[in-house]
């Protein structure tokens, strides 16, 4: 990516998703960055969560509801939660919230020294495919990815103050591009179809680069460590209109 360096030495990995990494980075298996949890509970006991596209989050009263409140998988604030249908839409994230989620979901508890830096890593586009290429189904959206497919899969492990230092790079770039989206949104009155189309594209193509550009920090093709990250406000990812509303109502079927 331009106007980023690289590391100054690399290695091959023998892995197709990620052929190469830093030099000083290590490759570990799922199951040794996280244990998977399985524990059993009702809805009414912890409040029902959505996995989307734009992480973990409290459902929607308009939702569609499990069939059976009384048999979902309990989630606890830190646990990574990705829904094992996702088929390419990157429905998961780290929950800020105790809760519970549908039986289709993965809630895996991070070991010691697993920090926030799996939850771009794990978003990103490279790893999306890895995860769907392991899943397996008689059409697309019957693709399941099981833990017991998932929990070998390969994924990079940069040092714990390099984890830190790309999320907090991450953190400062996607508040710029989610300060962009939401005030090129903004109008006053009807703005003419073609202004639409316009609007439509500029946000498309912010959000191509932003997905690039985790892709590329998380994966370790570009070297982030050096860049001085300015005083910022963080402005997080905000579920702001109806198609993005959407997007939860199907994770509950």
């Amino acid at each position: 990516m331009s106007g980023f360096k690289k590391y100054s030495e690399y290695k091959e990995t023998g892995i197709d998703w990620i052929p190469v990494i830093p030099k000083h980075w290590e490759m570990k298996k799922i199951n040794e960055l996280f244990i998977e949890r399985s524990e059993k509970c009702s809805a009414l006991e912890y409040t029902p969560l959505s996995v989307t596209k734009f992480g973990v989050v409290p459902q929607l009263d308009t939702a569609v509801k499990s069939k059976d409140s009384e048999n979902r998988k309990k989630v606890l604030a830190g646990d990574f939660v990705i829904n094992s249908r996702s088929d390419r839409r990157g429905s998961s994230g780290f929950s800020k919230y105790d809760g519970s989620v549908s039986l289709i979901n993965i809630v895996l508890s991070p070991r010691e020294n697993t920090s926030l830096y799996y939850h771009y890593l794990l978003r990103s586009h490279t790893f999306i495919e890895e995860f769907y290429r392991n899943g397996r189904g008689i059409a697309a959206d019957l693709w399941t990815t099981r833990y017991s497919e998932m929990k070998n899969i390969y994924v990079p492990v940069p040092t714990l103050e390099e984890q830190n230092q790309m999320l907090e790079f991450l953190r400062w770039k996607i508040s710029i591009f989610n300060g962009l989206i939401p005030e090129k949104a903004i109008t006053k009155g009807n703005i003419i179809a073609s202004s639409k189309a316009l609007l439509a594209r500029e946000m498309m193509l912010i959000d191509e680069y932003r997905t690039s550009l985790i892709s590329a920090t998380v994966t370790g093709q570009i070297d982030v460590r050096d860049i001085v990250i300015p005083d910022y406000d963080f402005v997080e990812d905000e579920i702001i209109d109806g198609e993005e509303a959407d997007e939860i109502l199907v994770e509950e079927v």
